[in-house]
Order: C-alpha cells, then structure tokens, then sequence
C-alpha cells in the first residue's frame, strides 16, 4: 500500500480512491436532496461523502481538494430545483451540470478497472 501511496502522491485511480465522490451543500434547504443523492450512489457501489457542514463553499471545496477526492458534486438551490448536480474533477475547476443519472453514470464509468 505503501507503494501506492508513494507512486500517486496520495491521488489514486478513481476505482482505488477510498472515496470517489464528495457531495457539498451550499446551504441547509439542500439537505434531504443531498441525502437522497448519498443513498442513490451508495445503492450503486460508489463510496461518497457527504458535507453539510454551514461553511463557506470555497472552503469546502478547497479541503475535500486537499483530500484528493476525484469528484465533489455543489448542489445549491438552482440543482435541487432542476434535480442535477455541479460536478467538479479533481484537478480542473471547470464545472459540468449533469442530471443525476448521467452523475451516477459519469461516476461508474470513471471508477471501473
């Protein structure tokens, strides 16, 4: 493991990271919406996290970055409306919109060996 550790710096391949994916609230009202996202990828395998602490967005961001998550899911107000996510690559701070199944589906793909 060691090994690993040492050759990715810490950032592993999506299908080795201990979480693939981190789901962030921008606010409170968000909550039963990121809980319902939470349960969808854990339904399909997929290791999350999920942040609903009341901090600042960047700050959230900033430390699950720090973390070496290979995607952080934003859902504000806007996405819970629309029933989509803002995905985030670990690595790039372009940010795609993607309804829930093509989240999933982007996130399934991303981590298969």
């Amino acid at each position: 493991m060691g090994i690993l550790i040492e050759n990715y710096s810490g950032k592993f391949p999506n299908w080795l990271s201990p979480i693939q994916v981190a789901i962030a609230s921008i606010n409170e009202k968000c909550k039963s919406y990121v809980i319902e996202l939470e349960k969808k990828l854990h339904n399909e395998n997929i290791r999350c996290k999920v942040d609903l602490r009341n901090e600042k967005l960047n700050y959230k961001i900033r430390e699950l970055s720090l973390e070496k998550i290979p995607f952080v899911a934003v859902v504000g107000d806007k996405e819970v409306e629309q029933k989509t996510v803002m995905l985030r690559e670990l690595g790039n701070k372009a940010q795609t919109s993607l309804k829930i199944d093509e989240f999933v589906k982007k996130i399934k793909n991303s981590c298969r060996i």
